[in-house]
């Protein structure tokens, strides 16, 4: 236990969630539903992408970044919580990376 909570404090040390502006709700939109996918996010202290949301929300992020729930190959670090689901993506993965562009986190 002592492990798992060390590695969750480095994952999450000095994260700072932001939420998405207008601009970023409107670049993020899915045109198929115009569903906006809400959730807060940031980048840790090694620059792997932090979402914060629902598990609905969570499961509408996966679609938009064209990922199923069995493909997590791109996952650091999954909590769920209740309704909440916190999780650490890679930022090395092509289609976490220009999520992360989209958010003004990456250039």
């Amino acid at each position: 236990m002592h492990r798992f909570m060390e590695t969750v404090n480095q994952y999450l040390k000095g994260v700072a969630l932001q939420q998405l502006t207008a601009e970023q709700k409107v670049r993020l939109k899915n045109n198929y539903n115009c569903k906006l996918y809400l959730f807060e996010y940031s980048l840790n202290a090694n620059g792997d992408l932090v979402v914060f949301t629902s598990k609905s929300n969570y499961t509408n992020l996966l679609y938009y970044m064209g990922f199923d729930s069995a493909n997590n190959d791109s996952i650091k670090l999954k909590i769920e919580l209740a309704d909440d689901v916190m999780v650490i993506y890679n930022i090395n993965h092509e289609r976490v990376a220009g999520l992360a562009q989209k958010l003004d986190l990456v250039s």
